[in-house]
């Protein structure tokens, strides 16, 4: 819908509410990649199609870009056959255009710095990498939120560089800092600005932070509400990680009712399995340090999870942009790994099957993902209501139907508000 409203109406609007209120929850970056799509076809079921496609060209060139920055291709085919990255690569979600972005921004940045133009050009040019800098970390902004977390960590990085002077060092941090705030600031305050008059559509980033989601009695969110969810974000993820990344290891957390290899292997094997990971990451993670320090590699995906155990939601696609670093270390383990090559050809094994029952795990998700009933649904209000009647639905029942939505708020909505429920729409 905000790509359409980009075209449509010129703003950045949720055309799918009743009055167009001003949208503040999502910033403009993955709907601006999607305009083209909006310009191609009016169709709904057309365009669906075509934003499906630009997600997908986006997860091709995620996958490129892994190639590049690990070069290898092992990696490339584990991060394509997970089912999480799978699944998400042809829905129009902005995971993984961000872990696109991402992936070719540490690759771009890495090798500004492995060309020692960073450090040997005159003052000016260093002026200019800063800026650089500063754009990138506000394109990552701005394709979704939490991609801010290469801002800190490519001032952590350079922080940690053995061949500038700490006066340089902070010279450079304060530039990339200066331009950073220029680049995004004004966006951030013209959501919280339009926040305040309550006429908007969606929370922005910083709010919804500072929502005390975990207890809608509470007005604000205090120190014990917060270590309360940083605690759950920690088990959660620390729970579900590995298991999304490797869905093998539990059905539980895979998406996939029906496994017809990993069903038969008994518990004690999966444990195994899933401590020989874990082993091999540590492992991989260590060696990294010790061979090249803490670099990009150990930053990013480090800010990126620290970004998500103090968000107010959590959802198992949110860590997309780590999965190619996991793969990267437990590699990494593995290739290293001296004391014992039957302990390495085992690693090696444990990885080559776990992608093998990661590609069934994608195709069981194919095959569960069924028709859709947007068709139904289409047809069947095109025919029982009238142009301008308002739903209760999700806002993307309003590319499908055309007719607005508002939706499901049980604590400021009266049923005087719509003329009809949605209560699927996929």
């Amino acid at each position: 819908m905000l790509a359409k409203a980009i075209v449509k109406t010129n703003s950045y609007n949720d055309i799918s509410e009743p009055n167009n209120p001003p949208h503040t929850k999502y910033p403009f970056g993955y709907p601006l990649l999607l305009t083209p799509s909006a310009f191609l076809s009016d169709n709904p079921f057309v365009y669906l199609i075509l934003c499906k496609v630009t997600t997908l060209i986006c997860a091709i060139c995620a996958l490129y870009g892994v190639y590049l920055l690990f070069e290898n291709i092992f990696i490339v085919f584990l991060l394509a056959f997970t089912p999480v990255f799978f699944l998400f690569s042809t829905n129009v979600m902005s995971e993984v255009p961000l872990l696109c972005f991402n992936i070719w921004s540490i690759y771009f940045i890495k090798k500004i710095f492995e060309s020692n133009l960073f450090n040997e050009g005159t003052f000016a040019k260093k002026i200019l990498y800063s800026f650089i800098f500063a754009l990138i970390s506000a394109i990552n902004y701005y394709i979704r939120g939490n991609g801010i977390t290469m801002f800190p960590a490519i001032v952590f990085y350079i922080l940690l560089l053995k061949n500038l002077k700490l006066r340089e060092k902070l010279t450079h941090i304060l530039f990339i800092t200066i331009f950073l705030s220029l680049l995004v600031l004004p966006w951030v305050m013209r959501d919280i600005k339009l926040s305040k008059t309550g006429k908007t559509a969606g929370e922005n980033y910083v709010s919804q932070i500072l929502t005390p989601f975990e207890n809608p009695f509470q007005k604000k969110l205090d120190i014990n509400l917060f270590l309360k969810r940083v605690k759950t974000n920690t088990y959660y993820y620390s729970n579900v990680i590995i298991c999304h990344i490797f869905p093998s290891f539990n059905k539980e957390y895979s998406g996939v009712e029906n496994y017809t290899l990993i069903i038969g292997l008994p518990k004690i094997v999966r444990i195994f399995f899933l401590l020989s990971i874990i082993f091999f990451l540590i492992y991989g993670i260590y060696f990294h340090i010790r061979k090249k320090g803490i670099d990009l590699f150990i930053l990013f995906p480090l800010f990126f999870a620290l970004l998500l155990i103090i968000f107010t939601y959590r959802q198992h696609r949110y860590f997309i942009s780590i999965i190619p670093f996991t793969y990267y270390f437990v590699i990494k383990g593995i290739s290293e790994f001296k004391f014992s090559k039957l302990i390495k050809y085992a690693g090696y094994f444990v990885l080559i099957l776990i992608s093998i029952l990661n590609l069934f795990s994608s195709v069981s998700l194919v095959k569960l993902k069924g028709g859709s009933l947007a068709p139904f649904i289409n047809g069947y209000i095109d025919i029982v209501a009238k142009k301008d009647d308002v739903l209760m639905a999700p806002p993307h029942i309003y590319l499908i139907t055309q007719r607005k939505s508002i939706p499901f708020d049980p604590k400021c909505i009266s049923v005087a508000d719509f003329e009809y429920v949605i209560i699927a729409g996929n």
